[in-house]
């Protein structure tokens, strides 16, 4: 099951945990490296879904995103 909908960063520009969730050959440690990246646990995600599904929609998506600023001035 994934649990992650959608993370946007570059894969380049991303610290190893976001790197990981993005691909490789270990998923399960990936899961877990983005959930402790963003502050989440898996019982809260299957909590927030539930809660999302429970009057009768037939969908329902978690978006997390990290992004990144760089400023540089003289």
């Amino acid at each position: 099951m994934a649990l992650l909908g959608s993370v946007a960063a570059s894969s380049f520009a991303a610290p190893t945990a976001i790197r990981g969730a993005l691909g490789g050959a270990d998923p399960q440690g990936q899961v877990a490296s983005a959930l402790a990246h963003f502050g989440v646990t898996e019982e809260q995600l299957r909590n927030v879904l539930a809660a999302a599904l429970e009057k009768g929609a037939d969908y329902a998506d978690l978006f997390f995103e990290h992004t990144f600023s760089n400023y540089i001035g003289l």
